[in-house]
């Protein structure tokens, strides 16, 4: 077990590094985010003032019953950034991959390349976790018939299978790069099976990435320590910068891991 870990922190620095390399193309991506996320940053607050600020500011405020109709509204503007992120995830992992940034042709072709086999791919995420999120919401509406233990294992049991869903499309869009994958189906089967076969290494890579976004998280409310609903924006900002550099962190440990598991051994043994 321990070797285990070593193993995997050593591949994290490794993917902490595949960033470095690259860092004029995180740098280019944060100030992206930092440029057209406003209207997101937006909604975010108006839904936060709105439903959860006035109930505890306002006592005789009564808010209406949470709603998958009441809160979509205020995320009409995500599938834009999903379908900005599908362009650039092909050009991105491509540099990862090759730890280093192409010329801004090349990679613009390697983001038209995967441009579709993403968008393929994240509907199908959408689709699997949409469930998951039905089912969760569904549950949190009912409310406990009985005892709660049952709402909680469900619930807890929903927040298992979005986790192993994330971990497999992640490895999924790895594998359409390294290999070139034109079935998205294919790449989910494949994916599924490496994730299975080396589970406990997978959560603990996890595991380190969260704890990237928890430092960021924490780090930001030391910078701007919202006390009010007009630090909200520029907290979400922070926050936001937070989790792209965690999901490159994601992605560039997961292309170690998977460079250290199958693309080395499969090289090694060409040579031999």
């Amino acid at each position: 077990m321990i070797t285990n870990v070593i193993n995997v922190l050593r591949v994290f620095v490794d993917g902490c590094r595949r960033l470095l390399a690259v860092w004029l193309l995180v740098l280019a991506l944060i100030v992206m985010c930092l440029a057209t996320t406003s209207p997101a940053i937006d909604d975010l607050n108006t839904l936060l003032s709105r439903n959860f600020v006035r109930q505890h500011a306002i006592p005789s405020f009564q808010p209406e019953p949470v709603s998958i109709g009441r809160i979509v509204p205020y995320f009409w503007t995500w599938p834009f950034y999903f379908a900005g992120w599908m362009f650039l995830l092909g050009g991105v992992l491509e540099a990862l991959v090759h730890r280093q940034i192409f010329q801004i042709g090349v990679f613009v072709r390697s983001c038209a390349r995967y441009f579709w086999r993403f968008v393929r791919l994240l509907l199908l995420e959408v689709c699997v976790k949409g469930l998951f999120l039905l089912v969760a919401m569904e549950i949190v509406i009912a409310g406990p018939g009985g005892s709660i233990l049952p709402m909680r294992l469900y619930l807890c049991l929903t927040a298992l299978l979005m986790a192993m869903t994330t971990f497999v499309f992640t490895y999924a869009a790895i594998r359409t790069i390294a290999e070139d994958r034109l079935s998205m189906v294919g790449s989910i089967v494949a994916a599924a099976r490496f994730v299975k076969r080396r589970i406990v290494s997978v959560v603990i890579l996890s595991l380190l990435n969260i704890g990237v976004f928890a430092i960021g998280a924490i780090g930001s409310i030391v910078v701007v320590r919202p006390e009010t609903i007009s630090d909200v924006p520029l907290f979400f900002a922070f926050l936001l910068m937070t989790q792209l550099v965690t999901v490159l962190t994601t992605y560039a440990a997961a292309v170690s891991y998977f460079d250290e598991q199958l693309v080395q051994p499969r090289q090694r043994s060409v040579a031999v």
